[in-house]
């Protein structure tokens, strides 16, 4: 009964934990909720300010071009109210002015100077360009650099000289290149503005038009600079020319005027010097332009917006006064524009015309005195310019003419010459050849040892550093291939750093050869080799001692030194081979000397005299030259290694024989009977000292004996025959070649194609370049006249 209530109480608490446990969990969930809204709240909130932002940013760029375009707005009107100020008169009255003028009498002399050439001359100048170009040669295309103060005209005179408006209105800051080029593709102007470096936005070529160059030229004008902007304007109907269009000169700007002084130090270019008509006295570009061209030779003078300075005039006799002042033997034009405000919707050439229509108007109120009417108006200054293009062009007519004759002469030349050689290619002929060769060959050897600097020590010869290296014996071995290390200067190894070749080298080889044997020693001598050299004889007296000695000295100086012949017998080997490359050096400069003074020294005599008569000497169109027959050459070459392999057995052999027999030594001997030398038996360190000191003398003197006679050795049988006995070896080898043998060597069939291949293309060329001739001499014709529409083909 006492149980029942415990139970009930533990249920109980059981029940109010639950409850507590929910009510945790609503608590929980109450709060994420509210942290979950929060970051509702705060992306909202976010997405609110950025869409602000976005909105006042929008705003600002709205205001920052109404801003912009109210600035452009008040620029231009600004700019339209000084351009009225500096024309004298508002648009409207300009407009007047210009289209009511009466036609003049010069209206008929505007209209040549811009239709100055038929089409035809535009299509030869085009022939002649590319004929020019078939030759690797050019037409130089002249400049004409155009100069003058802010304002004063000189832009918009390039303009009416072009006869399109092209560039923009203001004042020019960077130097502007326009290329005029002949394209005949182009029936309309095909124009590009090319890659700007300055400005990052235009590092790229951009196509135009001409209603929109001004634009482009407009937005890279933006800073002075002496950086050009280059514009690329290709037409059927113009001739290769530049126009340099230069910055304004201002007192304010001093690099200007520096960089004007700079284009104009160009003596090829010719100087057009633009200045506001004025008091010839207030003029100031006549002392600029002297500075550059003291004889005025290259320049022309144009005075702008003569119809502003016209109105001054009162009567005929100031006008007249004023024309005759001109500058005396100096083309001098009198030249009023339409201003850039004006529309050119019937053509820049229209409004030019109505310029000058309102000139004359003027000038015959005035009563002008007719000798000046050549000086007037812009159309005089084209005619003047295209035409002195036209002169320059027809001047290099000649020039290219002769080169294309010259072209056509020598490979008429080549061609005489190859067929001479294929009519005499015969064995005969390989054999003259083939001694021809050999005899050069040799020659060269023979240089090359008896020294010459022909072959550019600086390039070809060899410290001996990298005579080692590239023999590949890196260091001198002993008897037990211990490398023998030593500073060839400490060991007065004579040029060890010089670059050297041939006869020298090898003097540099036996050097070295002499220094590491004198630096041989006998060495360590035990007892062991002391008591075997004696053998069956005890050591304890003289002739025992001797016969010891004797046989230690044979031993040691073969052990020491016939590795070391062996050595030098590789090198010198390697040396003397060289000398095959090295020849053919020397055989090139023998050519290329023949060529130079034409004597026509090739491999062949009558080759030779038939190519020397016809101008045609050595190069790489000469088929008698070595590099045609390289199995002959090699075969030449390998002659000689095989000369100079057997020269080096016979003289290392010659060497072999210094090396005495143990017998041969203890008769040597004898001079030593009076030495004194312990007689008991054991007296063992005695025994070894005196049988050591004996060896070592008797070494050293072999060593002494050994170097001289190997060097003479080297000298007698290896360099000697290498002078006199190669000549006879490899000329009777040659010699005794059947006509068979020959030909195999020289690959005759083989040659004869190849000739045969030389004689097609010469052909070839010669008929290609005999119709160049006639149909450069037809577009020359029709170019030289321009009036006749000559057809060119």
């Amino acid at each position: 009964p006492k149980k029942v209530p415990k139970v009930k109480s533990e249920k109980k608490d059981d029940g109010e934990s639950s409850s507590k446990k929910s009510h945790k969990d609503k608590e929980a969930d109450k709060i994420a909720t509210a942290a979950a809204e929060r970051e509702i709240r705060k992306e909202e909130e976010k997405k609110r300010k950025a869409e602000e932002k976005k909105a006042r940013e929008k705003a600002e760029k709205e205001a920052k071009e109404k801003a912009e375009k109210e600035r452009r707005a008040r620029e231009k009107a600004s700019k339209q109210a000084a351009l009225d100020a500096q024309f004298g008169e508002s648009l409207d009255s300009e407009l007047t002015a210009l289209e009511t003028s009466p036609t003049c009498s010069l209206a008929k002399a505007h209209g040549e100077a811009y239709n100055l050439f038929p089409q035809g001359v535009y299509a030869a100048y085009g022939k002649l360009q590319e004929y020019a170009r078939d030759l690797n040669t050019s037409i130089a295309a002249p400049e004409i650099v155009f100069i003058g103060r802010q304002g004063d005209g000189k832009t918009a005179l390039i303009d009416a000289v072009v006869g399109e408006r092209i560039n923009p209105a203001g004042d020019t800051k960077r130097p502007l290149h326009l290329t005029l080029v002949n394209n005949a593709e182009c029936t309309t102007p095909r124009i590009t503005v090319k890659r700007d470096s300055t400005i990052p936005e235009y590092d790229h070529d951009t196509p135009a038009t001409l209603q929109s160059i001004a634009s482009e030229i407009d937005d890279r004008n933006r800073d002075f600079t002496d950086v050009p902007i280059y514009v690329l304007y290709e037409s059927a109907s113009v001739m290769n020319v530049t126009l340099i269009d230069t910055p304004g000169i201002d007192d304010k700007n001093p690099k200007a005027e520096a960089l004007v002084q700079t284009y104009l130090q160009d003596a090829d270019r010719q100087i057009v010097a633009v200045e506001s008509a004025k008091d010839f006295s207030e003029c100031k570009l006549l002392e600029l332009v002297k500075k550059a061209d003291p004889e005025l030779s290259r320049s022309i003078f144009v005075f702008s917006k003569f119809n502003l300075y016209l109105r001054t005039f009162a009567e005929s006799r100031e006008l007249n006064r004023y024309l005759s002042q001109a500058y005396p033997d100096v083309p001098t034009y009198f030249v009023s524009l339409p201003s850039s405000r004006v529309s050119v919707e019937d053509g820049l050439s229209t409004r030019v015309l109505q310029a000058l229509n309102r000139d004359m108007a003027l000038l015959e109120q005035l009563q002008h005195d007719k000798r000046h009417e050549s000086s007037f108006g812009a159309y005089n200054v084209r005619r003047r310019l295209f035409r002195g293009v036209w002169r320059g062009y027809q001047d290099s007519v000649p020039r290219v003419l002769k080169q294309l004759r010259a072209r056509s002469a020598a490979t008429d030349a080549k061609l005489r010459a190859v067929q001479a050689q294929l009519q005499e290619l015969n064995s005969s002929k390989l054999r003259s050849i083939a001694s021809q060769y050999v005899v050069t060959f040799l020659q060269s050897i023979q240089r090359l040892i008896e020294g010459t600097a022909d072959a550019n020590p600086a390039a070809t010869g060899q410290t001996l550093l990298e005579e080692r290296r590239e023999h590949g014996a890196d260091e001198w071995l002993d008897g037990q291939n211990r490398p023998i290390r030593f500073d060839p200067n400490e060991w007065k190894v004579p040029y060890a750093d010089a670059k050297l070749y041939g006869g020298q080298q090898f003097e540099r080889a036996l050097a070295e050869f002499r220094a590491v044997v004198e630096h041989s020693d006998l060495g360590a001598v035990s007892f062991d080799d002391i008591a075997s050299s004696t053998g069956l004889n005890r050591l304890n007296n003289v002739q025992n001692f001797g016969w010891a000695a004797s046989d230690l000295v044979a031993n040691k100086t073969r052990e020491a030194f016939v590795p070391l012949i062996e050595q030098l017998t590789a090198r010198v080997v390697y040396l003397v081979k060289r000398l095959a490359t090295l020849s053919d050096t020397l055989i090139d400069q023998q050519r290329a000397a023949a060529k130079s003074n034409a004597t026509g020294v090739t491999f062949g005599a009558s080759t030779a005299a038939s190519a020397a008569s016809s101008g045609v000497t050595g190069g790489d169109d000469d088929a008698f030259a070595p590099e045609h027959f390289p199995y002959f050459t090699h075969h030449v070459k390998d002659l000689f290694y095989k000369f100079v392999d057997n020269a080096a057995a016979n003289t290392k052999e010659k060497c072999l024989d210094e090396f005495y027999s143990t017998r041969t030594i203890y008769w040597h001997l004898s001079e030593y009977g009076d030495r004194k030398f312990p007689t008991e038996r054991g007296a063992a360190d005695e025994a070894q000292k005196a049988v050591v000191d004996l060896a070592t003398d008797v070494f050293a003197e072999m060593r002494n004996r050994i170097i001289g006679n190997v060097m003479l050795k080297f000298y007698n049988f290896f360099l000697v025959p290498l002078q006199s006995v190669l000549w006879t070896d490899i000329q009777g080898r040659i010699t005794t070649l059947s006509d068979k043998s020959l030909e195999q060597l020289f690959h005759l069939g083989e040659m004869r194609s190849r000739l045969t291949s030389q004689e097609k293309r010469f052909t070839s060329e010669l008929q290609r370049l005999s119709s160049q001739d006639e149909r450069f001499r037809a577009a020359a014709s029709a170019f030289a006249h321009p009036v006749s529409q000559a057809n060119v083909r």
